[in-house]
This record gives structure tokens, sequence and C-alpha cells, in this order.
């Protein structure tokens, strides 16, 4: 069941129904399964498989556009960046901020 208006929610139940009698595509959601706990799990006609949700990574790829002065031991904003690619938004090039999507370990190269 899908909810109305811009809520994009989808209400999953949970069922003891074997995969098979469910049927390929079937979805459900699994609060039974110890130690594991509580997940998703979609039929493939046979068993039910666990689903694998990636966490959003933040891409930014950018390029410095023009030359810049910075003082030695002067804490400086580096501004004037041209964005290359952006898949969250995550970055203002105007600025040079760069926001995280949620706490994960950002390598910079």
């Amino acid at each position: 069941m899908r909810s109305a208006g811009s809520e994009n929610s989808l209400g999953l139940g949970t069922t003891s129904m074997l995969a098979a009698v469910a049927g390929a595509g079937a979805t459900r959601y699994d609060v039974n399964n110890i130690p594991v706990g509580a997940k998703i799990q979609v039929s493939d006609g046979a068993v039910w498989n666990k689903v694998y949700l990636a966490p959003q990574k933040s891409v930014v790829v950018v390029r410095k556009i023009l030359s810049q002065s910075i003082p030695p031991a002067t804490p400086t904003t580096i501004i004037n960046w041209s964005e290359v690619r952006d898949m969250n938004n995550s970055f203002d090039p105007s600025t040079g901020e760069f926001t995280a999507p949620e706490t994960e370990l950002i390598p910079f190269c």
C-alpha cells in the first residue's frame, strides 16, 4: 500500500508464509529472525532473501577555476570551484562548503 500525497512511503507487513507459497516477488518485513533482527525480505519463489540497502554515499568532484592566495598561518576559505560531479548536492561551489548527508568516513583525494 502506498501513501497518499507526496510522502512516498510504502507499508510492508509481516508473514510466516513460506516463500514458495507467497511467490516470487513477494515482499515482507521479517521481525522474527533471531539473532539478526528485523529486516526486509523478498521471495524468489523458493526462499526469502534479505534485501540489501546500501547507504547513500557522497561523491563530489570539483576543480579550482581561479588561483587564490592563501597567507601562511591564516584560516582561509577556498572559493571559486567548478563542480564536475556532485551526486547528492552536498557541495556548494560558491562557498567551498561540503555538507555530508549523514555521519560517515570521508576520504579526500
